[in-house]
């Protein structure tokens, strides 16, 4: 008896000596629910259908102020509160804080109602454990923090989530920091609107995102309302990342936090905040940049990296288009163009194959400092490449002839006359019966890169994504499953014109957009090459198509005095009573 009684007091004297086992943490808060993803919903209180699956994880934190004694986690369905029912999901013996991601597979009841899903840590047996949570109603679990709220209801519309621009919410420039939870390749999304008394001369906004995990990789990118990228962050892991940019009185701008890898899962805090705009400024050459006039042409020595780069420094007086052109000196030679805006935001590239003729395109920029940067991508010795940068890319090449790269901005001769093109990014919708088709044409580039961006995760599944070769010949086909993005770089094309394809058929629209980069006419057309496209819509005829059919008519003329048959003078006689009547 004196033995076990000086072994007990041996324990207790290890226990509590100073720098041997240190004190237990005191649980302030024994359980708290941390995030939810159940049936792509991410609040406390989920909707689903009588009978309905309920699946996905809730991640729950755990404290305990006890050592060496076994404390057990558990959840436990308000609708069957019977001890076979008890999921059990964690066992602990140390105390101190543990995160559990807890998954969650049940039927939802068959009878529409509010039930719960009750969560419960303790060091007591199961049958104590669904007492202790029986002695509070189910409700005042739930404001407890410890439950999550099921509402079954056969039509009460499914809340939805910001998993795309259509659902962001709002998120205000000085106001209340918004949380959020990624996951499963879905992407969270806020809208921004910048108060008309924005002082555009002096304030920067600044958006910081954190990661309640540092290590799980997320990033955010700052769109505009045309989908063209302001800012962006993308550093490794999720710990105080942030991204300024250049806001204006009235717009409207779009923040979407998004997973680095599908399996990532994270959730996360972001704030919108006012900065002073020269403390935000930064030169991403550091201090390399040769500050040049527009327009300007030269000479440059392209190497590879930040610091093997030729730069430079453009003021662009006042909103309108930055055109940057290069043509290596051996065209085989890999160099490529960024630019880049006054806080370091990458705003354009191109990284096509090759440096016959590349050239890179900012549009509707805003006024302000600009950086170029010009750089091989891989080589120890720099290529020589000559550089010209202007407002126009008329001005690209001063020295060359026009040719048929559509260098006047006109459409080519053989695209619908009154399709004049556009310039990628181009959106695009899609859903059953609405197909979305492309063409643009290839001249003679030693490749090009074609991107399709789609949602993430269900609202990213497409039924088909094709492109066919000018002689049709499909040589890229995909079917999106929802990665957010889909991408080919195709080298040594044939020239001609190339058709994209992108196919949906389900009801709900789905969004996207398609860029090109490498292309020395850059330009997206929606109507099929060679045909005229007159009277489009059921609008009568634009200026484009007037132009047209005044081309014929003079021809038919010329051709009448040299005599012409029976068919071709009844149509020179509609021509002439359109032109009457117009």
């Amino acid at each position: 008896m004196r033995s076990r009684t000086v072994f007990s007091a041996l324990v207790l004297a290890v226990l509590v000596l100073p720098g041997i086992i240190a004190p237990p943490v005191r649980a302030e808060k024994p359980l708290t629910i941390d995030s939810i993803d159940l049936n792509g919903q991410y609040d406390r209180t989920i909707v689903v259908r009588p009978g309905q699956l309920i699946e996905g994880t809730v991640v729950v934190t755990t404290s305990s102020g006890s050592w060496f004694n076994e404390h057990t986690g558990v959840w436990l369905p308000s609708w069957h509160k019977v001890e076979s029912e008890l999921r059990v999901f964690l066992f602990s013996l140390m105390g101190g804080n543990t995160t559990t991601e807890v998954p969650i597979e049940i039927r939802a009841p068959a009878t529409p109602g509010t039930y719960y899903l009750l969560f419960c840590f303790d060091k007591k047996l199961k049958n104590e454990m669904i007492n202790e949570m029986s002695m509070r109603t189910d409700e005042q679990v739930f404001a407890n923090g410890r439950a999550i709220r099921v509402i079954v209801d056969p039509v009460r519309p499914i809340p939805e989530q910001p998993t795309s621009r259509e659902n962001a919410v709002a998120l205000v420039i000085d106001g209340p920091t918004m949380r959020g939870h990624v996951s499963n390749g879905r992407s969270y999304w806020f809208r921004v609107f910048v108060p008309r008394s924005w002082d555009q001369n002096n304030n920067a906004l600044v958006f910081y995102l954190e990661g309640a995990d540092p290590t799980s990789d997320i990033d955010m990118e700052v769109l505009d309302e045309s989908g063209k990228r302001r800012g962006f962050s993308g550093k490794e892991g999720s710990r105080r990342e942030r991204s300024a940019v250049h806001a204006f009185p009235g717009e409207i701008l779009f923040v979407r936090v998004y997973p680095f890898k599908r399996e990532t899962k994270n959730n996360f805090s972001l704030t919108a905040f006012t900065r002073p705009l020269l403390m935000e400024t930064r030169d991403p050459s550091s201090g390399r940049a040769r500050r040049v006039g527009l327009p300007y042409h030269g000479a440059a020595a392209a190497g590879q990296g930040v610091e093997g780069s030729a730069w430079y420094r453009i003021v662009l007086p006042q909103r309108g288009s930055l055109a940057v052109g290069i043509e290596g000196k051996n065209p085989a030679n890999d160099i490529d163009i960024w630019i880049y805006d006054a806080f370091g935001n990458v705003r354009a590239r191109s990284r096509a194959d090759g440096s016959r003729r590349e050239t890179s395109l900012l549009e509707n920029a805003e006024a302000g400092d600009y950086f170029v940067r010009v750089g091989a991508f891989r080589t120890a010795t720099p290529y020589p490449v000559s550089v010209s940068i202007s407002t126009k890319t008329t001005d690209l090449f001063p020295s060359s002839q026009p040719t048929d790269a559509n260098t006047n901005g006109a459409p080519p001769p053989s695209a619908a006359p009154s399709d004049t093109g556009r310039k990628p990014p181009v959106p695009f919708d899609v859903w059953k019966g609405h197909k979305f088709e492309a063409w643009f044409r290839v001249a003679k580039e030693s490749g090009f890169l074609l991107e399709v961006y789609t949602g993430w995760g269900d609202a990213g599944k497409l039924d088909a994504l094709r492109l066919e070769d000018p002689k049709g010949k499909i040589i890229w086909n995909v079917v999106p499953e929802g990665r957010g993005w889909e991408a080919r770089r195709f080298s040594s094309p044939t020239p001609g014109w190339y058709h994209l394809t992108v196919e949906y058929n389900g009801e709900i629209r789905r969004h996207g957009r398609v860029n090109i980069e490498g292309l020395d006419e850059n330009l997206l057309y929606f109507t099929p090459p060679g045909s005229s496209g007159l009277g489009t819509g059921g609008k009568g005829l634009d200026p484009a198509e007037r132009a047209v059919l005044r081309k014929l008519y003079e021809m038919f003329r010329i051709r009448a005095t040299n005599g012409i048959d029976t068919e071709e003078q009844r149509r020179l006689e509609d021509l002439e009573k359109y032109f009457e009547e117009n």
